[in-house]
């Protein structure tokens, strides 16, 4: 393997095809193989052009030893990153392949120096979601993950909300992705146009006792609670597709941590203080938006 090239921009006339050449070499002999440097380099073309020749003869030079690790700006002011490894020791990797171009570290580091950035937790509490539970899995107060596990009980869309009966004091208006945010402000009029396209537009809160809940809201946490082939509402991914909502990782923490939660079903509410609101925004997305909705 001599080289994986990617390149920044679409290449081709066919507009969804991206470009990622290969550069390979047949070779017997299993030494040269593995003691064979090979070559991952970006190229982002868009600020100039490229020279195929001006290209393979970075390569060759990265080939060769000259180049370890480099970022090289090409007379046109197109950009090359460029990282060599021994093929041998490529065959012991095990993270993702993506770092072998772009080291997250590196990236990390520059974010951090830049005298025009600054951490959100300097003005903020950031949490993955406005729940009770996100923000007490966020700041390790409860072990888990930070997801409410199973978005498929707890997102909605209105069709689902009605068909189910549940009460609209169960229901709490959801942003599900920051897909659907094309500002920094996210206003009720936005909810509804997400809301009207038959889009996840509720997230489910129960913070009650289960003998508290209403009928239509008892029945629907019992769905939650059986397999696909019993005709409840199952987990569609991870190693426990098909099954029950209430046998996902979150639902478990949840039924640990009796001080804070009901049981699986119970997210312990949604956090309303406008801090939480622009801090979920500016994060992931996934949360509720309550009273506060119209709020930036």
């Amino acid at each position: 393997m001599h080289a994986v090239i990617d390149i920044s921009a679409r290449v081709f006339p066919v507009p969804l095809i991206g470009a990622c050449i290969v550069l390979l070499e047949k070779c017997p002999n299993q030494d040269e193989r593995l003691n064979n440097r090979t070559v991952f380099m970006y190229l982002d073309i868009s600020r100039g052009n490229l020279d195929v020749n001006e290209v393979l003869e970075l390569l060759e030079r990265a080939r060769s030893g000259d180049i370890e690790s480099s970022e090289h700006l090409f007379p046109s002011g197109a950009r090359a990153l460029v990282r060599a490894y021994k093929q041998g020791d490529l065959l012991k990797y095990e993270d993702r392949l993506i770092n072998l171009i772009f080291r997250a570290d590196e990236v990390l580091d520059r974010l951090r120096r830049h005298p025009l950035l600054t951490s959100l937790a300097t003005y903020f509490e950031p949490s993955r979601g406005n729940t009770s539970y996100s923000y007490l899995a966020s700041k390790g107060v409860v072990r888990g993950t930070r997801d409410v596990g199973g978005e498929e009980f707890f997102y909605l869309n209105e069709e689902e909300a009605r068909k189910y009966g549940i009460p609209r004091d169960y229901l709490s208006p959801l942003l599900p992705s920051s897909d659907y945010m094309k500002f920094f402000t996210f206003i009720r009029d936005d909810w509804e146009e997400i809301r009207r396209a038959g889009k996840e537009c509720y997230l489910f809160l129960a913070h009650k006792p289960r003998d508290q809940l209403p009928g239509p809201v008892r029945i629907y946490v019992e769905l939650g609670e059986k397999d696909a082939e019993q005709g409840g509402i199952a987990l569609t991914k991870g190693k426990n597709r098909g099954r029950a909502v209430a046998l996902s990782a979150a639902a478990q923490v949840r039924r640990k941590y009796r001080q804070y939660f009901y049981d699986w079903y119970d997210p312990g509410g949604a956090l309303l203080r406008p801090q939480y609101m622009l801090a979920v925004a500016l994060n992931i997305g996934l949360g509720s938006f309550w009273q506060n909705i119209g709020a930036p």
